[in-house]
């Protein structure tokens, strides 16, 4: 598992997945003007992304013999568009392929656009299994905060279904994990990027000074969110 876990992280790196710079993300879209990030991780294929097909396999592999090792029960699973359903079909992909069983039956959430922002508006499929027993895991790529995860949730127990569990390659460390683990949920990902970013200084692909840059960010990007709130208590 370990191997396989720095084979991943060295061929996102190397593919181009990890970029460095001034970067907006999903949260700019509700918070303009929030701290830029110095750090920007795509974990998509072309043209969204530059990660391999061979990668995204290698990908759900991971995430397969990692989610192997929680021994939980799921009967669905629903990843969140876009990069999060190319997750989730080589998560279901990689179950297979170590042989799981049984294999849960894949979902998919409709995504909608508009001048305010995007959102998840619903389930595409209606043909399913409903009730308080019929658990389902909604896997992504990454979370930051847990805007999207939590519009996923609430479309999903609308229809009927028991979200128990998230599933994420990556938690940038930004609150997301903690909210949803705040709400009751079990949250679960393979890398951190505290974590991430320790291995790639180990191997020389960035420098200690990069690697201080993006918890220096952390650190602002959370001095910034606590303002917000203080704001809306007030």
């Amino acid at each position: 598992m370990f191997e396989k876990k720095e084979k991943v992280a060295l061929r996102i790196f190397d593919e181009g997945g990890v970029k460095f710079g001034e970067f907006k993300l999903k949260l700019h879209e509700k918070y303009p003007d929030a701290p830029k990030s110095p750090i920007y991780i795509s974990l998509r294929r072309p043209p969204d992304g530059s990660l391999s097909e061979e990668t995204i396999e290698e990908i759900g592999i991971l995430l397969a013999e990692f989610w192997a090792r929680k021994a939980i029960n799921i009967d669905y699973v629903a990843g969140i568009p876009k990069a999060g359903e190319v997750i989730a079909e080589s998560f279901m992909r990689g179950l297979t392929k170590i042989n799981l069983f049984p294999v849960p039956d894949l979902l998919h959430f409709k995504k909608e656009e508009s001048a305010s922002g995007r959102r998840i508006s619903s389930l595409i499929e209606t043909n399913y299994e409903r009730g308080a027993n019929i658990k389902l895991l909604i896997v992504d790529d990454l979370i930051t905060e847990a805007g999207t995860k939590l519009e996923a949730r609430d479309e999903a127990e609308k229809g009927w279904l028991n979200v128990t569990d998230f599933l994420v390659l990556l938690d940038r460390e930004q609150g997301g994990a903690k909210e949803i683990s705040r709400r009751g949920y079990r949250f679960h990902s393979v890398f951190t990027l505290g974590g991430l970013l320790d291995f790639y200084v180990s191997r020389k692909k960035i420098t200690p000074k990069m690697r201080q840059e993006v918890l220096s960010y952390r650190q602002r990007h959370e001095e910034y969110m606590a303002r917000q709130r203080t704001k809306i208590r007030g």
